[in-house]
């Protein structure tokens, strides 16, 4: 062998040295665990819903799927006990609550050690709810409603089971109308709600006039106008022909009046009767004028009458009131 083939030689056996090392490390038995200490090997996390509580046991899931269709078909103190049993399990501890309570109330009856069983299982699921009572103000044939879900007719038979926090209790009745209300229940604890009738609406009255009183007024004063011009106009005709009249007559002999005279005396009291139904005619005018302005711009008063009393009926009318020595306006009516 020469010298240079054993160099070469040499240089593969140093280059296969790491493979083999790492070959005998592998197929080699693991190192002693030194006395006193124990491998630890890290347990297998639990599943978890999107809340982050452990999610329930698939056969738990199935066994209540399986007592939910019992319990729709036979609704009885067994299917309901079971149906409880199995929400209680996967945590509805509302709805075990409510089934551990009507498996007391469907079978009276049962054996005392039953239903001591079943009142402590109902004990333990109300610490995890609320326990809530509904009360009517006045009885009425009506329908509870919890956030909108129909619970039953009142008066309920058994109590509500709510899960803890805010609610929204409603009641619908055919002839009556309760307030419906929103209510913090604290778990493990029994509240009571009282539902109180709505009081009657309170009835006001409408701030907007009728416009016919105006209508009215203003048609009664124009009318007035008019008549005051024509009565003028007739006074001023009738003061034309008694003052041809005077003088065509000159002197009218008081003792013993001529025709004449007579006729001028006729003229002139014409003429004053005609002066003062025009003087009345246009005060009446003013009087119809100034009412309608009045009506249409003073502001009507707003009256809310007393809760469950009926709204007072209003009732009035303007006339006008003309004598020898007035004129003016009367409003009369029921308030």
């Amino acid at each position: 062998m020469t010298t240079r083939s054993f160099v070469m030689l040499l240089c593969a056996a140093i280059a296969a040295l790491p493979a083999a090392s790492a070959r005998a490390q592998a197929g080699a038995d693991p190192a002693p665990v030194p006395p006193g200490e124990q491998t630890v090997v890290p347990p297998a996390t639990p599943p978890t819903d999107p809340t982050g509580a452990p999610a329930p046991e698939v056969n738990d899931r199935a066994a209540y799927d399986n007592a939910s269709r019992e319990y729709q078909a036979h609704p009885d103190t067994d299917s309901a006990e079971a149906l409880a049993v199995a929400a209680s399990k996967i945590g509805a501890h509302r709805e075990a609550a409510e089934h551990f309570a009507i498996a007391l109330s469907l079978k009276p009856g049962m054996d005392a050690s039953r239903r001591a069983r079943l009142q402590t299982l109902l004990k333990a699921e109300k610490a995890h709810v609320a326990t809530v009572l509904v009360k009517l103000s006045t009885d009425a044939k009506a329908s509870i409603l919890v956030d909108g879900i129909d619970v039953g007719t009142y008066p309920l038979k058994l109590p509500l089971y709510l899960d803890p926090g805010e609610h929204t209790f409603a009641v619908v009745a055919e002839e009556k109308r309760f307030v419906s209300v929103r209510v913090g229940v604290p778990a493990d604890k029994s509240v009571t709600v009282t539902m109180h009738e709505a009081p009657a609406d309170a009835k006001v009255a409408s701030s907007e006039k009728p416009i016919w009183p105006a209508v009215v007024l203003g048609s009664l004063g124009g009318a007035a106008l008019a008549v005051g011009i024509g009565t003028v106009a007739a006074s001023f005709s009738r003061e034309s022909e008694a003052e041809e009249l005077g003088a065509e007559i000159g002197t009218c002999d008081l003792v013993a009046l001529s025709p004449a005279c007579l006729e001028l005396s006729s003229v002139v009291s014409e003429r004053n009767t005609l002066r003062n139904a025009s003087t009345i005619a246009f005060i009446s005018s003013g009087v119809f004028a100034a009412a309608t302005i009045g009506y249409l711009f003073i502001p009507q008063a707003k009256e809310t009458p007393a809760q469950g009393a009926p709204p007072a009926a209003v009732e009035w009318m303007v006339a006008p009131a003309v004598a020898s020595d007035h004129v003016g306006v009367v409003v009369f009516g029921a308030f």
